[in-house]
Order: structure tokens, then C-alpha cells, then sequence
């Protein structure tokens, strides 16, 4: 590598990179839409955490793949799923895969950005929020191991 930067380093700095790009599309999303946000720092806090769980998603599948081609092939299924998975979630009618769609954290994105336009917030946010939470620290966990793993098997 010609950074003097190790990999970690250039892996946080891409991913700060992306998640202040996401996060400036997304309030201007916000802005441009008709929608009143209500709680407008409660749907920044959700718009985050799962900007976080995605990159760390996209940093997973590229510590999986050898080269690009193979990001991309093992990349899309796994983003489809994660991403049009709560979208169609209602057009699918066998019960297992609408029980595992309704635990995606995109799922729980939509359902806690409706709450947060609602006049009155209540305690049901908390469920969407621990939900985020988990899959984003496990996403990132899961990226932890194989990172060391493959700095391991390097040398």
C-alpha cells in the first residue's frame, strides 16, 4: 500500500467519508419531502445508526471478496435482501421469510422514520432503536473478526 496509513485507518476514513455523504442526502431528503418531522433528532439518530450498520455491511462484503467482480456477486443478493427486503415484505406470503424480513434493520428504519412523523412519539421507538442497535454492533463485530483473521493470515 503506498499510505503510510494502515488499513484500518483508510477503512475509518472511507466509512466517515460515506456516512457524512449519507447522512447530508438524507436531511435533504427530509427537507424536500412533504412529511413533517416531528422529532426531527430521533430520526437523525435512526438515519445514523443504520447508515452505520450498512456501511460496516459493505465493509464486511468487501473483507469477504478477493477482488471487485466478486464483491459485486456476492454483494448484491446480500443487499437486495437488506435493502427491498422490508419493502416487499408485505407482497410475500410464506410466514418464515416474512418473520425474518420483519426483523431487518431497514424495516425498523421505516417503521421508526413513521413514528417520528407522528405528533406523538411513546415508547415503541425504543424496540426500533435496540433493534438497529444490535444488528449494527454485529455487523461490526462480525467485520472486527474477519479483519484481524485476514491481517492474521497475511502474515
Amino acid at each position: 500500500m503506498l499510505s503510510p496509513a494502515s488499513a484500518l485507518e483508510v477503512l475509518a476514513g472511507k466509512g466517515i467519508i460515506t456516512f457524512l455523504t449519507s447522512l447530508i442526502v438524507s436531511i435533504l431528503s427530509v427537507e424536500i419531502s412533504d412529511r413533517a418531522v416531528h422529532h426531527y433528532p430521533v430520526l437523525m439518530l435512526l438515519i445514523s445508526l443504520t447508515t452505520i450498520f450498512f456501511i460496516g455491511l459493505g465493509t464486511l462484503i468487501g473483507l469477504i471478496s478477493s477482488n471487485v467482480m466478486q464483491s459485486s456477486v456476492i454483494g448484491l443478493p446480500i443487499m437486495f435482501v437488506f435493502f427491498i427486503g422490508s419493502i416487499i415484505k408485505d407482497a410475500i406470503d410464506i410466514q418464515p421469510i416474512v418473520t425474518v424480513l420483519e426483523w431487518l434493520p431497514s424495516r425498523h428504519l421505516i417503521d421508526g422514520m413513521n413514528l417520528t412523523m407522528a405528533s406523538n412519539l411513546g415508547n415503541e421507538i425504543y424496540s426500533h432503536f435496540l433493534i438497529i442497535a444490535a444488528w449494527t454492533v454485529a455487523i461490526l463485530l462480525i467485520c472486527l473478526i474477519i479483519y484481524k483473521k485476514k491481517k492474521f493470515d497475511e502474515n
